[in-house]
């Protein structure tokens, strides 16, 4: 993959591949073969992928596995994250997912009680969710907001003229309301979007003018990088300096508690 950072294996990598492996669990570090992967292990961050390994959507930028079916629920693994949390002594924990367009509810109420037991747990354990849109279900999303999270975070992904061609079952408009339930919760709220794929400066300025609208704390914006060489390539790589330019236009016309916006940013990465 162009751009990928070198990995140097040291001790607390191959520790979290590890115990990662042996419980079975999966990060979207490993399944969206993050760029940033080795940096967040060396550090113990992981982003926990939940609700299998399997999504119901076809995203042409994502590496992650496809099917019109996702994989039965595997209740065990809310046991095994309690224990990488005590393995890795983790203080704070970023836990996504696939999107499970095959359950009713999208996995709404896996995620509640996911957050409820690890609350019971470690009621010190800081806890953010990165959900999926749930199909826009009302009822799902209010699950989602009434949980135990600490975090709320939906990503945005793209911007809104690029959603027909490399999302189409998403909804820019729709997806945008869910950061402002998420904002209005009383929880910290966040949002994320990659660019690369032939947007203009004036569909990426408009979409954070779109998200800062929706009133949400934190702000991620990155390169988007092909997770294989199978997968669409970018049609135009940023240059760090524009990003500095565009982190600092940012912080000049908006309010945001905290931005992350760079090459290599993503939504969790070194928890953001």
């Amino acid at each position: 993959m162009l751009y990928k950072k070198n990995i140097i294996f040291n001790q607390q990598i191959k520790e979290t591949y590890t115990h990662l492996k042996e419980l079975e669990l999966n990060t979207i570090c490993v399944e969206g073969n993050c760029p940033n992967i080795g940096e967040c292990f060396s550090k113990g961050k992981m982003t926990f992928l939940i609700l299998g390994d399997t999504c119901t959507r076809n995203c042409l930028y994502c590496n992650v596995n496809k099917s019109k079916r996702g994989k039965e629920l595997n209740f065990g693994e809310i046991e095994n994250i309690k224990k990488i949390i005590s393995l890795h002594r983790l203080n704070s924990v970023v836990i996504t997912s696939v999107t499970r367009d095959d359950l009713i509810d999208g996995g709404s109420h896996y995620y509640a009680l996911l957050c409820k037991e690890l609350k019971e747990f470690n009621n010190k354990v800081s806890i953010e969710i990165l959900t999926p849109d749930f199909g826009y279900d009302e009822k799902s999303i209010n699950t989602i907001i009434t949980s135990h999270a600490d975090i709320l975070s939906h990503n945005i992904e793209l911007t809104q003229s690029l959603y027909k061609k490399y999302r189409p079952v998403g909804n820019y408009t729709k997806s945008l309301d869910i950061l402002k339930q998420y904002a209005q919760s009383g929880k910290k709220s966040k949002s994320a979007f990659i660019i690369g794929f032939g947007e203009t400066d004036d569909d990426i300025k408009q979409t954070i003018y779109d998200i800062a609208s929706t009133n949400i704390h934190y702000l991620s914006i990155g390169q988007y990088l092909a997770p294989s060489k199978n997968h669409l390539k970018p049609l135009k790589y940023y240059s760090h300096e524009y990003f500095q330019t565009l982190s600092e236009w940012v912080k000049e016309n908006f309010n945001f508690e905290k931005i992350d916006v760079s090459f290599y940013s993503r939504s969790s990465y070194l928890d953001a």
